[in-house]
């Protein structure tokens, strides 16, 4: 029983996953080069499509596994996923303290 709930702890954890928080080869790369561009005043799509050049190999090898319509919709889900996160922090940052 107990094995049974670490399981389902383990694999519901996935489930709401953040790229912030999962840990490979693509998204260390992709948070290396846009976690230190958060609340800096460029644009958001900016400061993607240049982690996204800058990790591009990675990220075709992640993606080779699946069909290429698939493959845009996984490239469009990161990218809007680090397009709201950026946008969050730069409102944060807006707040009055």
């Amino acid at each position: 029983m107990l094995l049974t709930i670490l399981l389902l702890i383990d694999l519901s954890s996935g489930v709401h996953a953040s790229p912030l928080r999962i840990s490979n080869p693509l998204t260390n790369c992709l948070n290396d080069h846009i976690v230190p561009q958060a609340g800096r005043n460029l644009p958001p799509a900016e400061i993607i499509n240049n982690a996204f050049g800058r990790c591009y190999n990675l990220m075709e090898d992640w993606l080779s596994r699946y069909s290429p319509a698939r493959r845009q919709q996984l490239r469009q889900a990161l990218f809007d996923y680090y397009i709201d996160w950026l946008v969050q922090i730069e409102q944060h940052h807006k707040l009055p303290k």
